[in-house]
């Protein structure tokens, strides 16, 4: 349930208006963990018609996208913040709320990520994304809380 409510929030428009990034993908690419492979995700990419797209097991260098993202906000942000882990152990003490880190990630993504130039591209990933594209969204976020589409809280 958690992965459909982190995809719903993905699709759809955010609050913020700088937060562009929004709409349909045309692929869902997973490590096929057990939250991917859930019937109430495939139900979801079914009635999406979004393609569902599964990793090599065993083969990291097929995540390499997502790994090196993570990787930037393990550097960039997760080692400035109270409670970061090395090696298993927290650095300092744990004290920030899920709100205080999501607050740092949002910010880190809007304020640097977004607007810095990409070492492949030369441009900014929020430049590469608005520069002409127009997501593909449902006609409204009721749609993605409907039975139909089963993006909703309910279990």
């Amino acid at each position: 349930m958690n992965t459909a409510l982190a995809l719903r929030q993905a699709i759809w428009k955010k609050e913020d208006p700088s937060w562009q990034i929004c709409g349909l993908p045309k692929i869902l690419y997973t490590d096929g963990g057990s939250d991917f492979m859930s019937t109430r995700i495939e139900q979801v990419c079914i009635r999406l018609k979004i393609r569902m797209l599964n990793s090599a097991v065993g083969r990291p260098q097929g995540r390499g996208k997502i790994e090196r993202f993570f990787q930037t906000l393990n550097e960039c942000v997760l080692i400035d913040l109270p409670g970061y882990s090395v090696k298993g152990k927290p650095a300092s003490k744990p004290t920030l709320t899920l709100e205080q880190l999501e607050a740092a990630v949002i910010d880190f993504i809007l304020s640097k990520y977004h607007v810095s130039n990409h070492s492949a591209t030369g441009l900014p990933p929020i430049k590469m994304w608005a520069d002409g594209f127009l997501p593909q969204l449902p006609e409204s976020s009721e749609a993605l809380t409907s039975p139909k589409t089963s993006l909703n809280d309910r279990p």
